[in-house]
């Protein structure tokens, strides 16, 4: 997988490969973050787009009917009665024929629409009689221009992908995705195998300027850049909001699917923490979510907020695994990972990390600005020989712009930036220790 991203944020345009482990390393306020968040806002965007184009499109006709019948027939309805009487199943039906949608066809649908109607007891007794509808009186104008809306919209794939990928974008950034301080416009870019997307952001508005073997994209991505999300669960943003509901997904699994995964994620936290791993329970309640820790069978319940930092953001991975929202060769981002982290648990951490990518093959890309990570992730890559498929980036800003440098074969670019406040201190304390002798 290839990224490349122009003119977003602080970032003039940089390029990376995420074929493994992919970790940028940097100090703040080097766009970091603007790169995870242009890989997820392209990636989740284009998950089973083909999916969102055509209930984009259910949706759309769904309410050009809905305007018909409240024009013509005074029948008012709201999004319950769209739902009700509406069949979705016939529009799907009507969607994938190549031909135009013809008037027959519209007619009907309109006419088993009244039917449903009319049939349901439960709708207002009276408001609807089978006497007073009558679709042979509508004049052709009428019709042929529902007829002609609906079509328009069974064309509309572009436009739609470019509405799609907008909503995520302006999402993610805030409504300020091209840069404050130039009118150019923004450029993302995502190689997948055979498949090539890129796209043009100008004002935010996006529009859709190459594609190359579009098919659907089934990999989920995750965007893990805090642990409190579990402690905030009730407050929403866009990825933490998409996250959230990952971890309380009840997604079905095959019995052996379930078996083998989590025989697979169990070894792999038992061999860097030492010992089982427990499990997190989502209590939901009319006005919110509780979240408790359970460490085995016999033990209580512990509320989440009283759980380590380190555990947590262990916890957070292994429920993703283990609802099989993350799969083989799955994507995910852990932006800085190592904050509120002891060094050691930052280096366990690593282990695990490298661990996940060797068992699963999954894309992961890493920011950090610790040098204790950043080592660990380079000597454990080694260790379980998948260096081959670990790339490191470092990020440093040149003027109001920011750059990444590749520097897999020479890490030390990046750990001497990021220890540097560290011998600082240490040359402060040799002149603070020269100047009391001198005394």
């Amino acid at each position: 997988m290839k990224l490349s991203v122009e003119n977003i944020g602080i970032l003039s345009k940089v390029d990376l490969e995420i074929n493994g482990i992919t970790v940028i390393a940097g100090e703040n306020d080097t766009g970091k973050s603007t790169i995870s968040k242009s890989l997820y806002a392209m990636f989740s965007g284009f998950y089973r787009i083909d999916e969102k184009i055509i209930e984009a499109k259910v949706e759309d006709i769904i309410e050009e009917i809905s305007v018909f019948l409240e024009r013509n027939f005074e029948i008012y309805g709201n999004r319950y009665f769209r739902n009700r009487y509406i069949e979705k199943e016939k529009i799907y039906h009507l969607l994938e024929s190549d031909e135009d949608i013809n008037e027959e066809q519209v007619r009907k649908l309109l006419k088993e629409t009244l039917k449903n109607m009319n049939e349901d007891n439960r709708f207002l007794i009276g408001f609807i009689k089978k006497d007073n509808i009558n679709l042979e009186g509508l004049k052709n104008i009428e019709i042929n221009d529902l007829i002609k809306r609906i079509n328009e919209t069974k064309l509309m794939n572009e436009k739609i992908i470019n509405k799609l990928l907008e909503i995520e974008f302006n999402r993610e950034f805030n409504n300020q995705v091209n840069n404050l301080n130039t009118n150019e416009s923004s450029r993302v870019n995502l190689s997948i195998k055979d498949i090539n997307i890129e796209i043009q952001i100008k004002e935010g508005k996006i529009n859709l300027k190459r594609v190359e073997n579009l098919k659907k994209i089934y990999s989920r991505i995750e965007y893990i850049d805090s642990i409190s999300i579990l402690d905030t669960l009730n407050e929403s943003s866009h990825h933490f909001n998409n996250l959230i509901n990952d971890l309380q997904r009840k997604r079905k699994r095959g019995v052996i699917d379930a078996i083998k995964t989590d025989e697979r994620i169990q070894e792999i936290f038992s061999k860097v923490t030492g010992e089982k791993t427990g499990e997190l329970l989502f209590n939901k309640s009319l006005f919110n979510t509780r979240v408790t820790y359970k460490a085995n069978n016999k033990s209580k319940p512990l509320d989440i907020r009283n759980v380590s930092a380190g555990l947590k953001s262990f916890l957070i991975i292994k429920t993703l695994f283990e609802k099989g929202i993350l799969e083989e060769r799955g994507v995910i981002i852990l932006d800085e990972p190592e904050v509120h982290l002891h060094p050691e648990w930052q280096v366990l951490f690593a282990e695990l990390v490298v661990l996940l990518q060797k068992e699963f093959n999954m894309h992961i890309l890493l920011t950090t600005h610790s040098p204790y990570f950043l080592y660990a992730v380079k000597l454990y890559s080694k260790k379980y020989k998948i260096d081959e498929k670990c790339k490191f980036y470092f990020s440093e800003r040149v003027g109001k712009k920011a750059k990444l440098i590749d520097i897999t074969d020479n890490i030390g670019i990046a750990f001497k930036s990021l220890s540097t406040p560290f011998f600082r201190l240490e040359d402060m304390e040799e002149k603070m220790e020269e100047e009391n002798c001198e005394k």
